[in-house]
């Protein structure tokens, strides 16, 4: 049985291409400068496999039915789950300002490659995206014999991040509760001459009707 190895692109060091004999390698991220070092460091042994024309030809060919694919998820859930729908980034059809679609080529293009059993043994894949890593995994194990590289995503600060912020504001609210220093805003109308600032935001009248819900404009 193959073996392939998988790495999420932070936590994958040139030593990867010795530690491991790697005999060839996929990249399936948008970080350059992580690209750039393993390719600089990279052995004549380990075979960089190029996915940049193959990129473009997915990106044309599934542009079209993406973006059709997020308006059925639209009409699926803006209406259930409005505020958090609306809210998403996979509610952004524009398929340039996330890494959505290009997630879709990446897979798109793994896929190809696994359905053909192009792997060799001791092939190398490269990734940014949680999901996609995950994905790829799964799928993997079908097949082959695959070798995680680096520490769990669930063990790492990306992962604990967002949750240590969430704790970290809780704390500072209360603690502002039970010191006093949580004031209440005040009445603008009542304040003397004191200059006012006011921000507007997209949410209006046109975005949020009477029912209360988000709608795209």
């Amino acid at each position: 049985m193959k073996t392939i190895f998988i790495s999420l692109t932070g936590k994958t060091s040139p030593s990867v291409f010795s530690d491991c004999n790697i005999s060839e390698w996929f990249y399936f991220s948008p970080n350059y400068l992580s690209f750039h070092l393993l390719k600089e460091n990279s052995p004549s042994t380990a075979k960089y496999n190029d996915i940049g024309e193959i990129l473009q030809e997915k990106a044309l060919g599934l542009k079209n039915s993406y973006i059709e694919a997020i308006g059925r998820l639209s009409t699926r859930y803006s209406k259930k789950y409005s505020l958090a729908w609306w809210t998403s980034m996979a509610a952004e059809r524009n398929e340039m300002s996330t890494h959505a679609f290009l997630t879709v080529c990446y897979y798109n293009i793994f896929s190809d490659i696994y359905e053909n059993d192009s792997f060799q043994d001791r092939s190398l894949v490269v990734v940014e995206s949680i999901s996609l890593f995950h994905t790829i995994i799964k799928r993997l194990g079908k097949k082959y014999k695959v070798v995680t590289l680096g520490r769990p995503f669930f063990l790492t600060w990306t992962f604990f991040r967002p949750k240590a912020a969430v704790v970290y504001r809780i704390i500072k609210f209360v603690s502002c509760i039970f010191s006093g220093e949580l004031k209440q805003i005040p009445n603008l109308s009542s304040s003397s001459n004191s200059k006012k600032i006011f921000i507007r935001t997209w949410v209006s009248d046109k975005t949020i009707p009477a029912l209360g819900e988000l709608k795209e404009v």
